[in-house]
């Protein structure tokens, strides 16, 4: 396999071996699930269950997790759908990507340009298609990320249970999401 990236891997996390990971098209490294695991074993990286959130969109038929943990200061978001997943378990598709955002970013390998394996076929569809390795992200998922990003979740929670009379922000359509984000002071 190669070089610089390689030797600096197999340095730092020799638990990880050449099976663990491979190259895309000869410039972008690939990181195996079992390979991820390693390295949140190694850097004790620890993913809290009650950091998760599942939403599920009817409309477009995307399943949408968030990993939200306050303590370690990091917000990712995973995403499934017909257009970057034809296998039989997206659930399962889903939460390995996001534990895999979560590690490759709290090691830091992600900032070096690791990705996951899990990723590949979302990156390599998006390649092929001229989208520069991204899906369009769903407009309610995307008012989320905003709402979550201005925090104090105490004063949108109430807002919600109040105006809507719904107790969760994932329970919100997309005009109430911008109305949350109004009151938040973030534009919409």
């Amino acid at each position: 396999m190669e070089n610089k990236m390689l030797e600096q891997m197999k340095e730092k996390y020799p638990e990880v071996n050449e099976s663990d990971f491979w190259l895309l098209e000869e410039k972008t490294w690939i990181l195996k699930h079992t390979g991820c695991l390693k390295i949140a074993s190694k850097e004790g990286i620890i993913l809290n269950p009650s950091c998760y959130e599942v939403y599920f969109d009817d409309h477009h038929g995307n399943i949408v997790l968030f990993y939200n943990d306050k303590e370690q200061n990091i917000f990712e978001i995973s995403e499934v759908s017909v257009m970057n997943y034809t296998g039989k378990y997206p659930y399962l598709i889903a939460l390995k990507r996001l534990q895999d955002r979560v590690i490759l970013k709290l090691s830091k390998l992600a900032e070096q340009g690791y990705y996951s394996e899990v990723e590949v076929d979302e990156f390599q569809s998006n390649q092929n298609s001229g989208q520069n390795g991204f899906n369009k992200i769903d407009p309610k998922v995307a008012l989320i990320t905003k709402i979550k990003d201005l925090g104090n979740e105490l004063l949108v929670t109430e807002y919600c249970k109040k105006e809507f009379k719904k107790y969760d922000i994932l329970e919100l359509n997309e005009f109430e999401l911008q109305k949350v984000l109004k009151l938040l002071g973030g534009s919409e």
